[in-house]
């Protein structure tokens, strides 16, 4: 039996833009990298 994954959705809320949804001001995580990347739908409201 094949197993279907399911690809998560980041929501970005009426009024905000992708850029304003994506600006971390995480100075002190200069440099790191993500312990997880995956591929997600944006859908925009």
């Amino acid at each position: 039996m094949k197993k279907t994954m399911i690809m998560p959705e980041v929501v970005i809320p009426a009024g905000r833009t992708l850029e304003e949804m994506l600006d971390f001001d995480d100075g002190e995580y200069e440099g790191e990298n993500p312990s997880y990347v995956e591929e997600v739908k944006i859908r925009f409201e």
